[in-house]
């Protein structure tokens, strides 16, 4: 589990935030880092882009950046398909996708291949800054709209599903869960609960087991969803 606290400490080490471009529009590229360059200069710089999945894969391992924002529509490979291939090889790399298609078809999909995060192209500027920081900080991002669509269809799933965790968990599991959701790293949530990283890592193990997803990804996107659903 210590990925994500390295990579952080890499992020910090540096001052701004590493971002790698994947996008088969030169224009799109060009627009997101002229933006990014314009109005986040202080934390966020592009560090490489590519147009296409397996340039994409060479840059991360290259590059090592700390966030990759992955465009739906690539030549060859599409962006959930980079995402997945992503994710089998870099465990915790945040990974935010953007798209023109339909948000409610597409976004749990990403999700669910492990992106943390999706968003429209046509959203405001500042709503695209938004899920970035969002996303590099441990958080999950999706629109209102979306999250809410996702939180009713996972009710509908029962007592494992992320309206009612304490349903299965146990009360430190449960505050484990809540400190993902709201985007703790490993190691934050060992210092705030005084616990080391090993045992934080158990209790994440045994959490995956009890809601029933299989990936580390899928874990804190429903303590997200679940975090949101509570401040409602």
């Amino acid at each position: 589990m210590a990925g994500t606290d390295n990579r952080q400490a890499d992020q910090t080490n540096r001052g701004r935030a590493r971002i790698l471009i994947v996008d088969d529009h030169p224009i799109v590229r060009d627009g997101l880092a002229r933006l990014i360059g314009k109005k986040a200069k202080d934390d966020l710089e592009i560090c490489g882009e590519t147009d296409n999945a397996v340039d994409a894969i060479g840059a991360v391992g290259r590059l090592r950046p700390d966030l990759v924002m992955v465009d739906i529509s690539l030549r060859g490979c599409d962006g959930i398909e980079l995402a997945k291939q992503l994710r089998s090889l870099h465990d915790r790399l945040p990974i935010l996708v953007l798209s023109m298609h339909d948000e409610l078809l597409y976004a749990e999909r990403a999700l669910h291949a492990g992106a943390n995060g999706y968003i429209m192209k046509n959203e405001p500027s500042e709503n695209l800054l938004q899920a970035i920081r969002k996303v590099l900080t441990g958080g999950v991002y999706v629109s209102e709209s979306v999250s809410s669509e996702m939180l009713r269809r996972m009710k509908r799933e029962g007592p494992g599903g992320p309206s009612s965790p304490a349903a299965s968990l146990s009360d430190r599991e449960l505050a484990v869960f809540n400190l993902l959701g709201r985007g703790r790293t490993t190691r934050q949530i060992a210092d705030e609960l005084y616990l080391s990283i090993k045992t934080i890592e158990t209790h994440l193990s045994r959490m995956k087991i009890k809601l029933g997803v299989e990936t580390y990804n899928e874990l804190i996107v429903r303590a997200a969803l679940w975090v949101n659903s509570e401040n409602m």
